[in-house]
């Protein structure tokens, strides 16, 4: 039997990808707080992993429009409807 993970990236997926799915359903859900930074240490510890796969993730989720780094400062949803941003990942995707 193949696991769901393994058909979507041909292989079990990683943890940096896992991350990135798991924030994406919060931040597509409208349950991260918009505008606020996020904290790469607390991510990690709800995730479960290290702050270098939150650190991946991240970038998969900038890269696709969900998140927005802001130098010096960190990374932040950016100030947009859930709506909005689900609309902007559909059109990327």
């Amino acid at each position: 039997m193949v696991n769901v993970g393994e058909k979507i990236w041909g292989s079990a997926p990683t943890s940096e990808q896992q991350v990135a799915e798991q924030l994406r359903r919060h931040i597509l859900a409208g349950e991260l707080p918009v505008g606020e930074f996020l904290s790469q240490r607390k991510l990690a510890e709800l995730a479960g992993t290290s702050v270098i796969s939150v650190r991946g993730a991240l970038r998969q989720l900038e890269n696709e429009g969900l998140i927005e780094n802001v130098p010096r400062m960190g990374v932040r949803i950016p100030q947009d409807t859930p709506s909005s941003v689900r609309d902007r990942y559909l059109v990327r995707s």
